[in-house]
């Protein structure tokens, strides 16, 4: 994982997870899939802005999106 943190495998499934809830790809992957049109239809909150968002320190999670300040 792009954080470096610890990987896990549920049993059963293929796919191998990052266990760090907090890692930045994980907040980026949660922000825009919150922001999609069939959650919360944020427009213009794309993959790159919120990397941009979590890089900058400014989004450690989705509640942060509504404090940003301009």
């Amino acid at each position: 994982p792009s954080c470096g943190g610890p990987i896990s495998q549920r049993e059963g499934y293929v796919a191998w997870r990052c266990e760090n809830y907090f890692c930045s790809a994980q907040t980026v992957t949660r922000l825009t899939h919150a922001a999609g049109r069939k959650a919360l239809d944020f427009e213009g909150l794309d993959d790159a802005v919120a990397a941009k968002l979590v890089e900058r320190g400014w989004v450690s999670s989705l509640l942060d999106v509504f404090t940003i300040q301009e």
